[in-house]
C-alpha cells in the first residue's frame, strides 16, 4: 500500500511539474503575438491579410463590420456649421459624413489620428448622402455645411455613437 502510496505522490509532483513547465512555456510562446504562428508560416501572414482584408473586423448580424465611427462635434453657426468626425477602419472602408442632399459637405479634409498627417481620400455619392473611401486607419475628418438658415435637424449616419452640438457657446453631448 505504501508503494502504491508513493507512486501516486511521485506521479502527482511529476504532472505539476510538467503542467508548470507547460503553462511557463505558453506563456513566453503567447507573450510575444496575440497569437501563436510557428516560424515556418510567419511569411505567409501579408499574403493572408491581402486576401482577407475583414480578418479583424466585428461580426453582427447585419454582416461584417469595418468602420467605427465613434463621436462627431458640430459647431454650429446661424449662416453654417462645421463637424470633427472620429474614425477608425479595420480595413479598407466608406466612412458616412453627415451629408444630405440639401446640406452636403464642404472643405473635407481628412488627417491620420496621432501623426496629423493629410490622407488622401475618394468621395462617394450614394443617394444624396457622402461617403469618403479610406484605407486601414485612424482618423479625424472634418468638414464643412452651409445653410441660409440654421435647420431643425442636423444629418447625423446611424453608426455614430456620441453627439456633441455647440452653439452660441452652449455644449450639448449625448450618446445614441
Amino acid at each position: 500500500m505504501s508503494n502504491t502510496r508513493f507512486s501516486i505522490t511521485k506521479l502527482l509532483t511529476i504532472l505539476a511539474v510538467l503542467s508548470m513547465t507547460c503553462a511557463a512555456s505558453l506563456q513566453t510562446t503567447f507573450a510575444d503575438d496575440d497569437f501563436y504562428v510557428p516560424e515556418e508560416l510567419k511569411p505567409w501572414i501579408p499574403w493572408i491579410e491581402e486576401q482577407n482584408p475583414e480578418w479583424n473586423c466585428a461580426v453582427t448580424t447585419e454582416g461584417t463590420r469595418c468602420v467605427w465611427s465613434g463621436k462627431i462635434q458640430y459647431l454650429l453657426h446661424e449662416s453654417g456649421g462645421e463637424f470633427t468626425l472620429q474614425s477608425e477602419l479595420l480595413s479598407e472602408g466608406e466612412v458616412e459624413l453627415p451629408s444630405t442632399s440639401e446640406l452636403y459637405p464642404f472643405d473635407i479634409s481628412v488627417t491620420e489620428t496621432g501623426s496629423g498627417n493629410a490622407s488622401a481620400f475618394t468621395t462617394l455619392n450614394q443617394n444624396g448622402r457622402l461617403y469618403l473611401k479610406l484605407p486601414k486607419g485612424r482618423y479625424t475628418i472634418t468638414g464643412r455645411l452651409h445653410w441660409n438658415k440654421l435647420p431643425s435637424t442636423l444629418p447625423l449616419p446611424p453608426s455614430i455613437g456620441l453627439v456633441r452640438l455647440n452653439h452660441r457657446s452652449r455644449d450639448l453631448e449625448y450618446r445614441r
